[in-house]
């Protein structure tokens, strides 16, 4: 499943970041065998749940390009087998 994602990050970015670890991601703490995976990019600052939470326009519209992609591989492509084996 990581894999997945993170070929969806860079078909849209160019970029292929090592996959991280954030502090956030409440909702798949709470989900057993979720994933994190969202709007944070490497190299910004982490402004969630700050006071003053926000998101640039164009990381805004850079991440919705990215789930898009991640959403639209898994539905459509391969089947996912053993999605969560290391």
């Amino acid at each position: 499943m990581v894999r997945r994602l993170m070929d969806a990050y860079t078909r849209v970015t160019g970029e292929r970041p090592p996959p991280a670890i954030s502090g956030g991601g409440t909702y798949a703490k709470r989900i057993p065998r979720a994933i994190a995976f969202g709007m944070w990019f490497p190299g910004k600052p982490y402004p969630g749940h700050d006071v003053d939470e926000r998101i640039s326009i164009a990381d805004l519209e850079r991440g919705y390009d990215v789930l898009l992609e991640a959403v639209r591989d898994i539905a459509t492509g391969p089947p996912l087998r053993e999605p969560f084996a290391p």
